[in-house]
């Protein structure tokens, strides 16, 4: 009997809290959201380190470059359109006519604002996640501290090394397993290294898996 209650109370438990698994909406369009190393660029600057100032600039750009060539050759589950860390606030604040998007898809502009403004158009964020990047350069004597902000460059450790992190169209992480996807990165040159980036057929597998 007891055996019994056991089961039937497990049975019911398992009921309940299927009720409050979270359910992702498929996605219809991903932003893709491309850093800039913004505020350590301006310090090195500032601190009289121009060619260190120019190789982070020039790392940023091939990285950037190499994100926007994987997507293009290995995913295929929905349109993606890239914006850099810059225009964070007006992605945040929906002015998507103010947002220069680029196309994994070669479309132009205007119907990434089409596809986007759609009425029952389902927009996941995404970006690269960072290591930790190490600290920037004294300044006056005062060691300078990251910045938390998206457009200045600060990018979200949740973990490490590198990977592809997913959140709503509110920036809120993803509260499932397709929060992240393990990237590769290949540095194949020193100053400026030369960068591979390897995740986009991890993610559109991914994706695909979830929603068949």
């Amino acid at each position: 009997m007891r055996l019994i209650y056991f089961f039937l109370l497990l049975n019911s438990t398992l009921i309940f809290s299927s009720s409050f698994i979270i359910k992702d909406d498929k996605p219809t369009v991903i932003l893709f959201m491309l850093h800039q190393s913004t505020k350590k660029i301006e310090i090195l600057k500032r601190k009289g380190y121009l060619k260190e100032a120019k190789i982070v600039e020039l790392e940023d750009q091939d990285l950037n470059e190499s994100i926007m060539n994987d997507i293009h050759l290995n995913f295929n589950f929905c349109p993606v359109y890239f914006f850099y860390s810059n225009q964070f606030e007006n992605v945040i604040d929906k002015k998507w006519k103010e947002v220069q998007f680029i196309s994994s898809i070669n479309d132009t502009n205007l119907n990434a604002i089409e596809v986007i403004e759609k009425g029952n158009a389902v927009i996941y964020i995404a970006e690269v996640n960072y290591p930790p990047t190490e600290k920037y350069p004294t300044l006056n004597g005062t060691a300078e501290k990251q910045s938390s902000s998206y457009a200045d460059g600060g990018y979200v450790n949740y973990r490490d090394p590198y990977g592809i992190l997913l959140h709503k169209d509110n920036f809120d992480l993803i509260a499932s397993k397709l929060v992240y996807t393990k990237a590769n990165i290949v540095k194949l040159s020193r100053k400026p290294k030369k960068i591979k980036f390897f995740g986009a057929e991890k993610l559109n597998a991914r994706l695909k898996n979830k929603f068949p």
